[in-house]
C-alpha cells in the first residue's frame, strides 16, 4: 500500500497529486462520471443516503463560501494585495530570488511565483473554507486559502499549476461559492511554465468589458507603488507586465536590496516601454526595528513578543525626508490581527499593544536620526503623523506627541539635545546676521538655527516655545553685568548690530514690565564712552547735534557741561527715534 502524502510534502508523481485533489473534490459532495457509475451499483436506499449526506456537506460549505462571495471584500480588486501577501508567505529556495510577476492580458491575469511549489497543506488550505496552512508560522502574515478566494472578485475560472499539481476552480457571480473550494483536476496548460517559476495562477476574467479591464489596470498600478516591497518579508523582486491592455504595453519591475534587519532598504524601479505612471527611480528607506515583549494573550497568535518595523523614505541624493502627498508619512510593518475583510484593524488588546509599540519605535527612530549631522537630523519632524486620523489609528498622533515631548530630540545652539519645552524659538528682532543679539547662558535655551522655520512651527506641537520677554531681558542684563566681553559695549557704535539692538528695544518698550526693567539698565552710550540708565535722566542726556542735516552738522559744544549721546549712536535715524522714546532730549 502506497504511503499517503504528508501535509508538508510535495508530490513526486502526478498520480499522487491527482488523488489528493480528487479526495478533496469528493469531500465537497461532488461526483464525477466514474463516481456516479459506482454509486448506481448500490441500493436505492444507499444512493439516497449518500445524496443527502453529499447535499448536507455542500450546504455547510456553501454557507461560508456564499458569505465570502457576497460580503468578504469591499473591493473586487482586493485580490492584488492578497496575492502579494500569499507570495510573501511562500517558501523559496536559497538558490532563487523570491519574485512575483503579474502579467495582465485582455482576457486573463497570469500570476507567476518563483516559490518552491505547493505542499499538500497548501492545496488543502486553498480548498478550505477558513483554515490556513500558515496559522502557527510566525514568519508569515496572511492566510493562503483565506485570501486566495478574493481572486474571484475578478475571475470566473482560476487554473493553478504548482509543481505536479494542476487543478482549477470555477465560480460564477451569483452562485453559492462552492466552486471556490472545489478543485477540478485539469490537464496542465500547453504553455509550459517559464524556467524558475514554481507556481502559476491563470485567472480568466468574469467580465470582459473594456471598462472592467481599464479599472483592473488602474487598480494594479495604484495598488503596487514602489513602496510595496518594503513591507514584504521574503519577496525581493516584483514585476508587472501589461500586454496591450487599456492602452498600456510596458513592463515595470521593482527590486529590493537590504532587509528590515538592516539600516537601509533600497528599491529600484525600472521601466521597459512607455509608462505615465512609473519611471526609473531608486527609493531609499531608513529602517528602525524594535522588539516588544509581554504582549497580551491573543487566540490567533502563539507568542508574547513581536517586532515593529518602521520605514522612513529619504531622498536618494540628499537624504532629506520624502513624504507622500496622501496617507501617513512613514510605513509600518507589524503583526496586527486583521478583521475578516483584511482591510481594518480591530481594537483589541493585542493590536493596541502593537500600536503602542509603533509609538515606541517612532521615538527610537527620531532619537536615532538626531545627532547624525546629516539632513534628516533637522528635518525628521516631517514624518510626524498627519491629523486628523480616524478609527483605530486615531490616538497614534497623540501618543507620538506625548512620547517625543519628553525625549531629548532637539539640538540647542550649544550642541546639547533637550526636550522640546526646554528650548526657545528666537524672533527676528532678537537676531542680527542670523545670530542671537546676546549669547545664551548656562540654561542653554536657544534652539539650533539649523532647523527650518517651517519645521519650528511643527515642533510647537511638541512643546517648543517662543523666547519670552523676560528671558530676553535676562540675557541683556547678563551681557551688561557679566564677566565676558559685552556685545552691547564691545561693538562699535557705527556697527549695524546696534541698529538691530535698538529695533529690539523699540519692541520691548511696548511692554510695561519690560520698560520698567530697561529704565534701570545702563543701555545709553554717552559721548564720554560711559553707559547710563534712562532712570538717571533727571540729569538730562541730549542728542549730540544742535543741527544734524545732510549738509550741515553742528555739535553741542563740549564746554557747556551737558551729558551727550555718543555721536555714532544716533547716526541712523531708526536709532534716534528709539532714543527719543527713552527720554533723550533734542
Amino acid at each position: 500500500m502506497a504511503r499517503s502524502l504528508g501535509p508538508n510534502e510535495r508530490p513526486t508523481t502526478v498520480e499522487t497529486a491527482f488523488k489528493v485533489v480528487e479526495d478533496i473534490r469528493f469531500s465537497r459532495g461532488n461526483l464525477d462520471d466514474e463516481d456516479f457509475a459506482e454509486l448506481q451499483k448500490t441500493s436505492t436506499q444507499w444512493q439516497d443516503k449518500h445524496r443527502r449526506n453529499a447535499e448536507r456537506q455542500r450546504s455547510v460549505y456553501a454557507r461560508y463560501t456564499k458569505m465570502v462571495a457576497n460580503q468578504l471584500y469591499s473591493s473586487k480588486f482586493r485580490c492584488i494585495p492578497e496575492l502579494l501577501q500569499n507570495a510573501d508567505d511562500a517558501e523559496y529556495s536559497s538558490a532563487s530570488t523570491a519574485c512575483l510577476t503579474f502579467r495582465v492580458r485582455p482576457t486573463e491575469l497570469i500570476v507567476d511565483s518563483t516559490e518552491d511549489g505547493f505542499t499538500r497543506a497548501n492545496v488543502e488550505a486553498i480548498c478550505a473554507t477558513g483554515e490556513s496552512s500558515k496559522a502557527d508560522d510566525l514568519g508569515t502574515t496572511g492566510e493562503k486559502g483565506f485570501g486566495f478566494k478574493s481572486i474571484f472578485g475578478i475571475a470566473q475560472n482560476v487554473h493553478i499549476q504548482s509543481g505536479l499539481w494542476s487543478f482549477r476552480f470555477e465560480h460564477q457571480h451569483g452562485e453559492d461559492g462552492l466552486g471556490m473550494v472545489t478543485p477540478i483536476w485539469t490537464k496542465p496548460a500547453s504553455e509550459a511554465l517559464p524556467p524558475g517559476i514554481g507556481t502559476r495562477f491563470r485567472a480568466t476574467y468574469a467580465n470582459h468589458s473594456a471598462g472592467f479591464v481599464r479599472n483592473l489596470v488602474s487598480e494594479i498600478e495604484s495598488r503596487i507603488p514602489d513602496t510595496t516591497l518594503f513591507a514584504l518579508r521574503k519577496l525581493k523582486r516584483l514585476v508587472v507586465i501589461f500586454e496591450g491592455v487599456a492602452g498600456r504595453d510596458y513592463e515595470v519591475s521593482f527590486d529590493k536590496r537590504g532587509s528590515t534587519e538592516e539600516e537601509n532598504i533600497r528599491i529600484s524601479t525600472n521601466v521597459v516601454g512607455s509608462s505615465e505612471f512609473h519611471q526609473d527611480a531608486e527609493t531609499v528607506f531608513k529602517v528602525v526595528r524594535t522588539t516588544i515583549y509581554d504582549l497580551p494573550l491573543e487566540e490567533l497568535r502563539s507568542t508574547d513578543s513581536t517586532d515593529i518595523v518602521l520605514g522612513f523614505q529619504v531622498d536618494a541624493d540628499n537624504g532629506r525626508p520624502v513624504v507622500p502627498c496622501e496617507g501617513q508619512p512613514f510605513l509600518i510593518q507589524a503583526d496586527f490581527v486583521l478583521a475578516a475583510n483584511r482591510e481594518a484593524i480591530p481594537d483589541t488588546d493585542w493590536n493596541r499593544s502593537l500600536r503602542d509599540g509603533v509609538v515606541e519605535t517612532f521615538r527610537d527612530a527620531i532619537e536615532t536620526f538626531t545627532g547624525t549631522g546629516n539632513a534628516i537630523s533637522y528635518s525628521w519632524m516631517e514624518y510626524l503623523p498627519r491629523m486628523p486620523i480616524a478609527g483605530f489609528w486615531q490616538s497614534l498622533y497623540k501618543g507620538i506627541q506625548n512620547s517625543l515631548s519628553n525625549a531629548n530630540i532637539l539640538e540647542s545652539m550649544q550642541g546639547d539635545y533637550k526636550i522640546p519645552s526646554a528650548l526657545r524659538i528666537l524672533p527676528s528682532i532678537f537676531e542680527h546676521d542670523e545670530s542671537p543679539l546676546f549669547p545664551d547662558n548656562a540654561d542653554d535655551i536657544y534652539i539650533s538655527n539649523e532647523y527650518d522655520e517651517s519645521h519650528l512651527e511643527i515642533l510647537r506641537e511638541l512643546g517648543l516655545r517662543d523666547i519670552t520677554i523676560g528671558e530676553m531681558l535676562i540675557r541683556l542684563q547678563e551681557d551688561i553685568n557679566g564677566n565676558q566681553q559685552s556685545y552691547l559695549r564691545g561693538t562699535y557704535q557705527d556697527d549695524d548690530w546696534h541698529t538691530a539692538f535698538m529695533t529690539l528695544l523699540d519692541d520691548l518698550l511696548q511692554d510695561r514690565n519690560a520698560k520698567n526693567t530697561l529704565w534701570k539698565l545702563p543701555i545709553v552710550p554717552l559721548s564720554t564712552s560711559e553707559w547710563v540708565a534712562p532712570q538717571t535722566f533727571g540729569n538730562p542726556v541730549y542728542l549730540p547735534y544742535v543741527i544734524h542735516e545732510e549738509s550741515v552738522q553742528i555739535q553741542i559744544p563740549e564746554n557747556l557741561g551737558l551729558r551727550k549721546l555718543h555721536p555714532s549712536a544716533c547716526a541712523v535715524s531708526e536709532r534716534a527715534s528709539v532714543y527719543a522714546r527713552l527720554g533723550i532730549s533734542g
